[in-house]
């Protein structure tokens, strides 16, 4: 299990709830699945719900595909 304490960040795991079930959670994440990325008015609606955070982390333990993909939807 990863903690995450720092109060100026926010993760976003990416994966689906099923995967998470089944591979393991980080504790303190939000999980918005990668599907959500591809709607430009709810990747606005995840910078806005996050605008404190000094940094957002997106984060997919099975893929080096879906994370970047849903960081380049945020920027």
């Amino acid at each position: 299990m990863i903690l995450i304490a720092v109060a100026d960040h926010v993760v976003i795991d990416v994966r689906e709830p099923d995967e998470i079930s089944r591979d393991g959670s980080i504790s303190g994440k939000v999980n918005i699945p990668s599907g959500q990325f591809s709607d430009v008015e709810r990747s606005k609606s995840i910078l806005l719900e996050h605008k404190d955070k000094e940094e957002i982390i997106v984060h997919c333990v099975k893929s080096q595909h879906r994370s970047p993909t849903c960081a380049i939807s945020l920027s």
